[in-house]
């Protein structure tokens, strides 16, 4: 019983390291897709001209 149980371990191994192997092959072989940057539009409020820009708190 030891004995069948060391070969399923083993083979369970095996198909793990084919798995693993499979996987970094279609890896590999899958394009990747970028990720898809989308500008968002902001509206901005239209600003006024400011004629004084001095702070108001200095005293001068």
């Amino acid at each position: 019983m030891k004995l069948s149980l060391h070969l399923a371990s083993l083979v369970l191994a095996r198909l793990g390291q084919g798995l693993h192997f499979l996987k970094e092959a279609l890896r590999g072989w899958v394009p990747r897709q970028e990720p898809m940057l989308v500008p968002i539009p902001i509206q901005a409020g239209r600003r006024t001209r400011q004629t004084n820009r001095r702070h108001l708190d200095r005293d001068d």
